[in-house]
């Protein structure tokens, strides 16, 4: 044969091939010559995350091939990339610009593979910062409630001085106290891609007021009658410029920022018999706990006026008189009184009394 052929060459087939002619039996020469064949490279496969987020960095795989002398040519969304001695396409720091088709091939000499399969690469966009709203100032024992601006479909994970604490939309702290107050941050989440940390969001804690305390454990009161009984906070208990609610039977009666206050026998919260008074402080927007209850004994006034046996009386210096009402005990309780504390009722409580302390002028005495 003056034309013999081989079909589908490969580096097996590298060799010294000679060529004699014969002309009947008797040998040419022998003529050499070397073939050396390069193996076209196989098909490349190309492996790696197909969904990466911006920021992060695309990290594109080879196959391996025996032959360290292989040449890799990437066909990427910007542009080519050749190289010789790495198996791994490294994209840092992606944006928008590196979505797109990947292409690889690979060439040994001048042998050319087949493209790999395009692989297509996806660059999700980072989520916006996020920014935090909430209350700059709270009360001790109230619930911190702190928001982030919402995305649908967004993951926030909260962070209190740089510890992740939370996931969820909203961040609630219940009965802040000193331990809770801190640094707060946030960040979303979305489909696994994160956005920048927010700015520090920080507030401060207002004191709790001091519970006020009334002070006596029980008031008494004429019911239907315009006799009013004084309601007051203890000394160490009152702070001036608080403002302070009063209760009568778990029902807003007043309030005041005065340290007293004045019942009235007409108030409508009253009822007959025993009655509860409680009262509250606000101080800077921020409430006390509530007081203890106090009593309010209620009495219906008797139906029965006061009168004296005597309109006036004329006695001389230092004798003792005898005073007397129409009525007395058991019918109804008798108090003796004056607008001079010097006098001294000797029979206190009684129908009769004699007085004592008496000196030259006028007294003006009282019964009820």
């Amino acid at each position: 044969d003056l034309m013999p052929v081989i079909d589908s060459l490969t580096s097996e087939d590298n060799g010294i091939y000679t060529l004699i002619v014969f002309n009947q039996n008797c040998p040419s020469m022998a003529i050499e010559t070397t073939i050396t064949v390069t193996d076209i490279p196989s098909k490349p496969l190309i492996s790696g995350n197909q969904t990466i987020c911006e920021g992060d960095s695309v990290i594109l795989n080879a196959s391996i091939y025996s032959n360290t002398d292989i040449e890799y040519i990437w066909e990427t969304p910007t542009g080519q990339v050749i190289s010789s001695d790495a198996l791994q396409l490294f994209t840092e720091n992606a944006d928008q610009s590196d979505q797109g088709f990947y292409i690889l091939s690979a060439r040994l000499g001048n042998c050319l593979s087949i493209p790999s399969d395009t692989f297509f690469v996806d660059i999700m966009p980072s989520p916006l910062q996020p920014s935090i709203t909430g209350t700059n100032q709270i009360c001790q024992g109230d619930t911190l409630i702190l928001t982030s601006n919402g995305i649908a479909g967004a993951n926030y994970i909260w962070f209190f001085e740089g510890t992740e604490i939370f996931m969820g939309d909203i961040l609630e702290i219940s009965d802040v106290t000193n331990i809770n107050v801190g640094s707060y941050t946030v960040l979303v989440d979305i489909n696994g891609c994160r956005s920048e940390m927010s700015d520090v969001f920080n507030f401060m804690i207002i004191e709790q007021p001091i519970t006020p305390i009334l002070s006596n454990p029980s008031f008494d009161v004429c019911l239907n009658t315009d006799l009013t009984q004084e309601i007051c906070i203890t000394d160490d208990s009152w702070m001036a410029g608080s403002e302070y609610f009063y209760f009568i039977n778990g029902v807003l009666w007043t309030q005041s920022d005065e340290q007293c206050v004045l019942l009235s026998g007409t108030n409508p919260l009253l009822m007959g018999g025993i009655n509860s008074i409680s009262v509250q402080g606000i101080s800077g927007g921020c409430s006390s706990m509530m007081s203890s209850f106090a009593q309010i004994n209620t009495s219906v006034a008797p139906n029965i006026n006061a009168e004296f046996l005597e309109d006036f009386i004329s006695t001389c210096n230092e004798e003792n008189i005898i005073l007397s009402s129409m009525s007395g005990p058991p019918e109804v309780q008798i108090t003796w009184s004056s607008n001079d504390p010097n006098l001294d009722f000797l029979n206190q409580g009684e129908q009769e009394t004699g007085v004592s302390g008496l000196d030259f002028g006028e007294y003006e005495v009282t019964l009820s």
